[in-house]
């Protein structure tokens, strides 16, 4: 099993922020399943390529708050309050310390005119029923959920 060093948010506008593992004491994807997909956009592109990719039903995050809000971003916030003001999470790398990258894409179902996720619901909560480390035992939470509609 590789050992993971960080998880990447990719958001809609393509800012792209990395949250250390030691900031996530909890994190979940259901049901990860294979993407085939082809789209041939300009004239000068290669017509017969066929992409690969991941998405997941659902996605769970319990990260510390405090500690993901110390990662600076592009906007006017830091990540945990840019993570719940925007609520535009499109896809994670799962950041493994070989240097190996998977990615991830989120459900998604357009809110304010497709800059947001309609399916993305952030919390933060002083306790977690996810969490027993220790180690978070005084943490504020920064929960992330995400599940297709069924």
């Amino acid at each position: 099993m590789e050992k993971l060093k960080a998880i990447q948010f990719n958001f809609e506008n393509c800012e792209s922020e990395q949250i250390p593992i030691e900031y996530i004491p909890y994190f979940n994807f259901e049901n990860v399943h294979t993407n085939l997909s082809h789209r041939w956009d300009h004239e000068d592109e290669d017509s017969d390529v066929l992409k690969t990719g991941l998405e997941c039903d659902a996605f769970t995050m319990i990260a510390d708050w405090d500690r993901v809000n110390t990662i600076e971003t592009w906007e006017e916030y830091n990540l945990a309050d840019r993570i719940s003001k925007f609520h535009d999470l499109v896809d994670v790398d799962l950041i493994f310390k070989s240097g190996k990258t998977k990615n991830i894409y989120m459900p998604w179902e357009d809110a304010n005119y497709g800059e947001s996720n309609a399916l993305m619901i952030v919390l933060k909560s002083d306790s977690s029923s996810y969490v027993i480390n220790r180690k978070f035992s005084n943490s504020t939470f920064l929960e992330v959920y995400i599940e297709k509609k069924a």
